[in-house]
């Protein structure tokens, strides 16, 4: 096998389609009204960049522990470690050397950033070593990745972990963990008789269950956001008590979202819908938009 390809095995092995994820990293800075502070700005865009290699890492590492599941998967069986395209040992030494950087690095750029770094490691390897076969508190523990996310870009804008608006986590909270489940959802139903090979805590999980908590963390997502954009928190932040003009786009992206989870259930990965769901993009970036222009085109 050549450098170059395994190289790219490497690469794919990263999930580069997953960072998106990490894009939370940036909403303080955004929020902020940071985002032309380049003094700040370029900490905290290394700061994603460090936990895109990090999680990257953290991919590789379930991948080495899920290949036997992945073998039996009708999607991940292509994955490289899965199909022995790549070998073990390959990813491991990358994963290993990819994962002392960052951290080295990231320890330099900030300490407290570091050590939220370190703590996302730490519970993803507890995740992926007890608690992803725990019902329920596997996708709080996914969900606690996110919060990790946010806090880790409050702290490199100088903002004190106390500081964090409670708005902020309580609606990264209710959103990433309606995400979750709703992952699940997709993975009990397109997977069917052969979801509990690919993932031994679906056993414990049906349909009926799950519609009932993605029922509730969709009307507690929603609601936490609306309270949002008419708490005076939103007044400060924007100058303006216009930032109610937002929820239309979020009611629109997370029906838009429930929708292709229940009647498109090949593309119900959250990922996958947010990058090839051309709707829901669409909600996405101009949720984005009009909430930049209301923080940094005022008066």
């Amino acid at each position: 096998m050549s450098l170059l390809n395994t190289v790219k095995l490497i690469w794919i092995s990263f999930r580069p389609k997953q960072w998106i994820k990490n894009l939370f990293v940036l909403v303080p800075l955004l929020f902020s009204r940071n985002l032309f502070n380049y003094s700040l700005a370029w900490k905290v865009f290394l700061g994603f960049f460090f936990f895109c290699l990090l999680a990257g890492s953290v991919y590789i590492l379930n991948d080495i522990v899920d290949i036997k599941e992945d073998k039996g998967h009708p999607e991940r069986k292509n994955r490289p470690l899965a199909s022995g395209k790549l070998k073990v040992s390959t990813a491991l030494i990358s994963m290993l050397f990819v994962l002392v950087l960052t951290l080295s690095l990231s320890f330099y750029l900030h300490w407290v950033f570091g050590l939220l770094l370190l703590g996302y490691l730490i519970l993803n390897l507890v995740y992926t070593n007890a608690l992803k076969h725990i019902v329920i508190l596997d996708i709080f523990c996914i969900a606690a990745g996110f919060l990790l996310r946010v806090i880790s870009g409050a702290v490199l804008v100088n903002i004190k972990i106390i500081e964090v608006s409670e708005w902020l986590l309580i609606c990264t909270l209710l959103l990433a963990l309606f995400l979750g489940f709703a992952k699940r959802r997709h993975e009990l139903i397109v997977l069917g008789a052969g979801a509990i090979k690919h993932r031994k805590v679906l056993a414990k999980y049906d349909a009926r269950f799950l519609d009932m908590v993605i029922g509730t963390l969709t009307a507690s997502t929603l609601i936490s956001y609306v309270l949002y954009t008419m708490s005076e928190q939103a007044i400060y932040t924007f100058e303006i008590d216009k930032s109610i003009l937002t929820i239309p786009f979020v009611l629109y992206g997370i029906f838009r979202y429930l929708y292709l989870v229940y009647y498109k259930s090949k593309e119900g990965d959250p990922i996958w819908n947010i990058l090839f769901d051309l709707p829901l993009l669409v909600a996405v970036v101009i949720w984005t938009l009009t909430s930049a222009g209301m923080l940094y085109l005022r008066g």
